[in-house]
């Protein structure tokens, strides 16, 4: 297929994965193959088409280190860079990310200090805890073995109490290091308060009690590696994003790790063992965040998000993951933006509440839930804002339609509403011919409850259980019933 063909496709429809990765690799062959040398034209169109894919699959790890790595062939090191960096505030905790960054910045930064606060101390914060972070700890260990050995030795030893799929192989290393160590190598291994307390011991003495101790810590590490097995097995194929739709099993393996990792970092914390690593707030982080790179399309995880930063009384926080997770689940997802609703009428962020819910309901005009967040947001942000009216329109506009059941439920929840009751009877006067169980309940209910009218009520009830569907007159004789004894 020609550059143009795949050009319109694409063009016609955004959402179509497999002929962006054709027409992107076709851009990158273009004339002989983009090099330094290319023109601007044909390096500026490579550019465009990197940028319109990533907005359009923002969770596609690798096209975006493949865009930063163009960048750097093309001679623009600080670009690379940049968009390195926009890609950690699209996925933070993305490990594919993070190795390909520090291996990038361990070949182009030459402020030692900043590569090691600002790159590879930061990438282990981030992605520590993950289960497969050894792609990461190896990149990070290999240069602190040639540059910093002392670090290079802390870093090791904060390993071994990580849960990680290559966890022997580390403790391998240290047992190594420990065999090869004198005791100026022990010192490193060993601070001085605990070397004094253990007493005058000679180099081999001391060696044996090192294995002893890291012997029952490679125990403890074992144990909780195969108590993560067990949810990681699962996942071993879903652990990157796809086009194609989750089946229902992998979903559900996800939704079981991160209830199982918030579950943990809402342990009580004065007798969870603060010294297990998944025990903790980073590594629900982790896992939700690692998550959502496979599951960013399904709103009940971005929820799940809101929930625990919610639990913690952190609003903005959830508002700011209501937010991503909006700009990536389609307009369908409509729990996901009530929620971000809710949550800016609690902040008074009543504009922004707006904001949401107009496009909300510009979408779907026909959802229930939605019209109903829509009359209370509304109710806020124009004083004059006339909600019998909208009742009105609304009750007309669905009037023989497909959705005019699900709306007849709007006789019940008016009466809810700051309306004046004297003002709902006209309303519910002009739809008596309705055979409606709901419409007829409510208007019995108005009646009897707010405009305490008994004469009414009577007349109401001969006409309800003449025009009331055959099948539900029974339910509704209950009703009445119910409303008297």
């Amino acid at each position: 297929m020609s550059w143009e063909e795949l050009s319109a496709i694409v063009t016609e429809d955004p959402t179509d994965f497999k002929s962006w990765e054709n027409l992107i690799s076709s851009t990158e062959q273009i004339n002989g193959g983009i090099v330094k040398a290319s023109s601007d034209e044909d390096k500026q169109l490579l550019r465009i088409l990197y940028q319109n894919f990533l907005v359009q699959f923002p969770l596609c790890e690798q096209y975006w280190i493949n865009y930063a790595l163009w960048e750097f062939k093309l001679g623009e090191t600080e670009k690379a860079k940049d968009i390195f960096r926009k890609s950690l505030t699209t996925l933070p905790r993305s490990l594919l990310i993070w190795v390909a960054y520090a291996k990038f910045m361990i070949n182009v930064e030459t402020n030692r200090d900043r590569l090691h606060n600002q790159v590879l101390e930061k990438g282990r914060r981030m992605i520590g805890l993950h289960f497969y972070s050894h792609l990461y700890y190896d990149v990070y260990l290999d240069y602190l073995k040639s540059e910093d050995y002392k670090r290079y030795v802390f870093l090791l030893r904060r390993i071994l109490e990580i849960p990680l799929y290559h966890y022997g192989k580390y403790f391998k290393l240290w047992f190594k290091l420990i065999e090869n160590s004198d005791m100026e190598g022990i010192a490193l291994i060993i601070n001085e308060d605990d070397l004094k307390s253990w007493g005058h011991m000679g180099l081999q003495d001391l060696k044996v009690k090192l294995r002893k101790t890291y012997i029952d810590l490679y125990i403890t590490t074992q144990y909780h590696t195969f108590k993560l097995w067990n949810l990681e097995k699962k996942l071993t194929h879903s652990n990157y994003f796809s086009p194609k739709p989750l089946k229902e099993i992998t979903r559900n393996d996800w939704v079981s790790y991160v209830l199982f990792a918030y579950t943990q970092s809402t342990a009580n914390p004065h007798t969870k063992n603060q010294h297990l690593p998944y025990f903790n707030d980073q590594f629900f982080l982790t896992i939700i965040e690692r998550c959502l790179i496979v599951t960013g399309c399904y709103q009940d995880f971005w929820l799940i998000y809101a929930a625990y930063y919610l639990r913690k009384n952190m609003v903005q926080q959830a508002k700011e993951q209501l937010l991503r997770g909006m700009y990536l689940n389609p307009i369908l997802n409509v729990d996901l933006r009530i929620q971000l609703v809710d949550l800016y009428l609690i902040t008074k962020e009543v504009q922004k509440a707006h904001s949401v819910i107009v496009e909300l309901y510009s979408f779907l005009p026909n959802s229930y839930e939605v019209f109903l967040k829509y009359l209370t947001v509304e109710k806020l942000a124009q004083k004059d804002f006339n909600l019998l009216q909208e009742f009105q329109d609304k009750l007309e506009a669905m009037q023989s339609t497909e959705y005019e059941a699900q709306f007849d439920y709007l006789f019940a929840d008016i009466l809810r509403y700051n309306i004046p009751v004297e003002n709902l009877p006209a309303l519910y006067e002009k739809y008596d011919t309705k055979s409606s169980l709901i419409y007829w309940k409510s208007y019995l209910s108005l009646n009897i409850f707010y405009l305490k009218s008994l004469k009414k009520f009577e007349a109401i009830k001969t006409l309800a259980l003449e025009r009331v569907d055959p099948k539900l007159k029974d339910d509704l004789e209950e009703y009445i019933k119910g409303i008297f004894y």
